[in-house]
């Protein structure tokens, strides 16, 4: 799914949502993280940003930062680990948010890949 983002109908920021690793508010703005690319910083609030994102696929960690749960290696109680090794803190609400979340995800895709096989 491609996200996009226009800043006064001049500069067009472009990404495709499964290369996004993360998403982080930062000086007025929002800093993504893509696979294999530099962090890039758009001029757009991180609700806003949030609002374009699958929601099947993200998941708020903090106040500040929402994950791809593609690159999510581990969730523990207190903290997640990434793919590229990133430790990140969950937040208080997001602890038991974020982890039902992960677990539901998790529930619909297995169904789905054990409906694909019986097809």
């Amino acid at each position: 799914m491609k996200l996009k983002f226009v800043k006064n109908e001049k500069k067009l920021y472009e990404f495709d949502s499964e290369k996004v690793i993360w998403i982080q508010t930062r000086n007025k703005g929002t800093d993504v993280c893509l696979f294999q690319q530099a962090v890039k910083w758009i001029p757009f609030p991180l609700a806003e940003v949030r609002e374009q994102l699958p929601q099947v696929e993200f998941i708020r960690i903090n106040s500040e930062l929402v994950v791809n749960m593609n690159y999510i290696t581990f969730m523990g109680t207190d903290t997640c680990i990434l793919e590229n090794g990133m430790e990140i803190l969950l937040g208080r609400r997001e602890k038991r948010n974020g982890y039902r979340a992960l677990m539901a995800i998790v529930d619909i895709r297995s169904k789905q890949s054990y409906t694909e096989k019986d097809q």
